[in-house]
């Protein structure tokens, strides 16, 4: 089902099973043949380890109107001459179901910092989810944009406010993400940003504060239970 989404030049995201920390890849397929996937890392360097031979991960391919996810085992592994990963054919490529990735919207506070400790600013968060953060960053007088790159990698601060009794002084996230989307506005900019390195306890709270905020606005009466048209 939806194998034809592997084919060569597509891009795939890897993330690992297991361990204490949720680490992403961008891998482009090289070769795909009955019963493997041939992969090579997007980009000159790689950004983490390659996952090791015999460790299971899963995949997401990404189209223009939604994203599928399949899972695999990785068949071999190597860095050299060229960093290669080979996976098991998967049995099947299935749709990410939208109650996995869904965003909520709710601002807080991101500090952004670059890797190389060149720069760091803080920005305003509209919304946040499992996979990721949106943030606004909007320009102070002449004082010049950070330089948003597409797919470069950033530090993340996330502080979010307070949610129910489980939360009640907020909640303080570190993560490492990476630029996939970005719009310009009037007075500054929009940018999307993919969680690629996590520690799984942190996500793991993270869906739990998103889910007790969630309980808070509805309590409220700030958030409608009832499905829109067209939703899923």
């Amino acid at each position: 089902m939806h194998h034809e989404l592997l084919r060569r030049g597509a891009l795939v995201t890897l993330e690992m099973l297991g361990g204490d920390r949720v680490v992403r890849q961008v891998f482009v397929v090289e070769a795909v043949t009955a019963d493997r996937v041939e992969l090579c890392p997007q980009g000159v360097n790689l950004s983490a380890p390659l996952p090791p031979t015999g460790s299971r991960v899963l995949g997401f391919i990404a189209t223009p109107t939604r994203v599928y996810q399949f899972e695999s085992t990785v068949l071999a592994s190597t860095e050299k001459p060229e960093p290669t990963v080979t996976l098991e054919f998967p049995k099947a490529i299935v749709p990410l179901q939208r109650r996995q990735t869904f965003r909520l919207q709710v601002l807080h506070t991101v500090t952004l910092a670059d890797p190389e400790g060149q720069w760091q600013i803080e920005a305003t968060g509209v919304d946040i989810g499992a996979g990721g953060v949106g943030i606004r960053w909007k320009t102070k007088g002449k004082e010049p944009s950070p330089p948003f790159f597409m797919h470069s990698r950033l530090h993340l601060t996330i502080t979010l406010p307070p949610a129910e009794a489980e939360f009640p002084k907020g909640l303080q996230v570190k993560a490492v993400g990476e630029i996939v989307w970005k719009r310009r506005e009037e007075q500054g900019r929009r940018v999307g940003i993919a969680f690629v390195d996590i520690d799984r306890k942190e996500r793991e709270r993270l869906i739990a504060w998103c889910f007790a905020f969630q309980r808070r606005l509805l309590r409220l009466g700030l958030l409608s239970t009832r499905r829109t048209a067209g939703s899923a």
